[in-house]
């Protein structure tokens, strides 16, 4: 795919910075580099380029995007830029790939975005390696508002989380959703109501449901990704830790003690 950026431009900023897979039915990958600020909609059966998106003044740096009934939504992430999510219709209806809306992204590169879709609203998060993940919630019918949306959530840490995704969990209560996120010195799970949020101007605070810290694993937090879910049971983490040459994995779930502790044990 890194060849389809060969005709806008040159050199090494011609890698794939980004990278988000459409649904199978699509058949199509989203990619961007960080020489252009386009997004190119890449098929996976030839190679060709279908759409060229312009996304903002620099490179795409972060890229995600998720299925809506026949619809597949994109969020995308420049630096200096707010957010943006793209409504992009089914190839068989002729339609562009269009801006839907702005989201308030943050003051610094964002590191990490995720999106997903639950009755009908669209949930979008942003990482920045701060120690603080903003949740979006909007309504994928609305209009689109003249100033770029506030989070809706703040999911706060006790360390620096530099990636998080939404996760799924077949036991979660009804109007629930769980966030993984993960830092060098910490992974975490939030689990909270996105039909709550703050009833003030600013975003309503979420704690985390439970964290595990690098210093009781061993080692420093390499990724963090939503376990195999079990009906019924909380939400529970698979965990690399160690070095990128020999990682070690563990699985972790909420301590029984609550507060926040989690247990881990060793996968085998």
């Amino acid at each position: 795919t890194a060849a389809a950026f060969a005709a806008v431009a040159r050199g090494a900023g011609c890698a794939i910075a980004a990278i988000a897979l459409s649904r199978p039915e699509r058949g199509a990958v989203f990619v961007g580099c960080q020489a252009v600020p386009q997004i190119l909609e890449v098929s996976i059966a030839d190679g060709t380029t279908r759409t060229t998106i312009k996304a903002g003044k620099v490179g795409v740096v972060q890229l995600a995007s998720v299925g809506l009934g026949f619809d597949e939504w994109l969020l995308s992430a420049c630096p200096g830029s707010a957010l943006k999510l793209w409504h992009a219709p089914p190839p068989s209806s002729k339609a562009s790939v269009t801006q839907k809306l702005k989201l308030a992204g943050p003051a610094d590169t964002s590191t990490c975005v995720s999106v997903c879709c639950q009755k009908g609203r669209l949930l979008a998060l942003c990482a920045d390696g701060t120690a603080q993940v903003d949740v979006f919630s909007v309504d994928a019918s609305a209009e689109a508002p003249a100033k770029p949306a506030s989070a809706a959530f703040a999911l706060s840490s006790l360390e620096y989380m530099t990636a998080a995704r939404f996760m799924s969990s077949p036991g979660q209560a009804e109007g629930r959703t769980c966030v993984v996120g993960c830092g060098p010195t910490a992974a975490t799970c939030w689990s909270f109501r996105v039909d709550r949020p703050g009833r003030g101007s600013g975003p309503k605070t979420v704690t985390a449901l439970f964290v595990v810290f690098a210093a009781d694993l061993g080692g420093r937090v390499l990724a963090a990704r939503p376990a195999l879910p079990q009906t019924g049971a909380p939400p529970a983490l698979a965990v690399a830790w160690g070095t990128a040459a020999a990682p070690v994995f563990a699985s972790a779930k909420p301590s029984p003690a609550g507060g926040g502790a989690a247990v881990a044990e060793p996968m085998r």
